[in-house]
């Protein structure tokens, strides 16, 4: 794959002389975090179902990771992530979220993609205050790969370029063939349509700009970069959310990323 050139990341909330680039993705990492996940086992928790219906408590992993809205789900606020990677229509205001970084997560990095604060997200990201507060652990990274399949695959190749040797992923997921889109950060959401959830299609009352087609071919061209990403560095992945009626990667394209009968669940 790609061979990093060490950096210096300019600016007064993201600079830093640790900013990692090549032509697949580009990271600050103000603590050399990323030291610690080379060669170990990340486990990423995505917003789909597949996160809160797969046991994953007996999965050996290193290193664990999440995005987003995860603080509004019960469970998840009281786990001590390593790394949560705040999306551009997160309230970086909310209280509840502030809490967690201050208690349960205050060793968490936290990751931004700029790339994708434009406008009013970007002014109220920066006057929210959250930058500043949290300065010392707060980076950006900005991967080649964008799609529109949400920010928790973008975050599985995080791990992958930051050396993880095997990266488990549950909760990217997609629609239902139905064009139901299903969530675990919402309370109710596994199992009731909700609107307020991101990229809800329009048929169920969200602002989703994109359909299922759309997201499987996404999906596809995802499987093809885990694929050659595995042939040239050696990271495995696993698609923990395999068999859920939500997960388009096992629904669709199973052979192209096949869950090992040891881990299937669904």
């Amino acid at each position: 794959m790609d061979t990093y050139k060490h950096l210096t990341s300019k600016g007064e909330i993201f600079e830093t002389s640790n900013l990692l680039s090549s032509p697949s993705i580009s990271f600050t990492d103000k603590n050399n975090y990323y030291q610690s996940v080379n060669g170990k086992s990340v486990l990423v928790v995505g917003g789909g179902p597949t996160s809160m219906l797969y046991d994953w408590s007996n999965l050996e992993y290193d290193h664990i990771w999440t995005l987003n809205s995860f603080y509004q789900n019960d469970t998840y606020k009281n786990i001590p992530f390593d790394l949560i990677h705040i999306g551009s229509l997160v309230d970086t205001n909310d209280k509840n979220l502030i809490e967690y970084l201050d208690g349960v997560g205050h060793k968490a990095q936290l990751y931004y993609e700029l790339a994708f604060y434009h406008g009013a997200k970007k002014d109220r990201l920066y006057s929210s205050g959250i930058l500043e507060r949290y300065k010392e652990r707060s980076n950006y990274y900005v991967t080649e790969f964008r799609g529109r399949i949400g920010g928790a695959p973008r975050l599985v190749l995080l791990a992958a370029f930051m050396g993880a040797s095997n990266v488990y992923f549950t909760g990217i997921d997609g629609y239902t063939k139905d064009n139901r889109r299903l969530h675990s950060f919402w309370k109710g959401a596994l199992d009731e349509i909700r609107t307020d959830i991101p990229a809800q299609a329009k048929e169920h009352g969200g602002d989703a700009a994109h359909t299922y087609n759309e997201s499987a071919i996404d999906f596809k061209k995802y499987l093809n970069l885990l694929n050659k990403i595995n042939k040239d560095i050696g990271t495995t992945f696993y698609n923990l959310g395999e068999g859920h009626e939500a997960n388009m990667i096992g629904d669709l394209y199973r052979d192209m990323l096949p869950l090992p009968s040891k881990l299937k669940q669904l």
